[in-house]
């Protein structure tokens, strides 16, 4: 999924679009790239992962799990997006949504047997 295939999800969510599903407003693709790089950032730290890059354009590819990709990011980016342009109802909601689909991505770390010793 690209960055702003991620935006337009998001915008979906939140109803920011017209009958066709895209959004004339040019505003929630300046501040939808920003908030992909901060909801990426949060979620690559939640994997554990450090191969953290910027994304430089709205054709980048965003490299996540599916499942995180398609059930738990789009929420981040919906409620960053409105919280930037004012809407506090949905930035409430979906921030909730965020962080309880967010409790679900965990770092696997691998489990060693050791004898403790004094």
């Amino acid at each position: 999924m690209t960055v702003k295939e991620m935006i337009t999800k998001a915008l979906n969510l939140l109803g920011y679009n017209d009958s066709t599903g895209n959004s004339t407003d040019s505003r929630f693709q300046a501040v939808g790239k920003n908030a992909v790089d901060f909801v990426l950032a949060d979620l690559i730290h939640c994997l554990g992962r450090d191969d953290y890059g910027d994304l430089k354009s709205l054709s980048d590819e965003i490299s996540m799990p599916e499942r995180v990709l398609y059930d738990v990011m789009p929420y981040g980016v919906a409620a960053f997006i409105s919280e930037s342009i004012g809407d506090g109802e949905k930035q409430q909601y979906f921030s909730s949504m965020y962080n309880a689909k967010r409790k679900t991505v965990v770092y696997q770390d691998s489990v060693q047997d050791v004898i403790p010793a004094p």
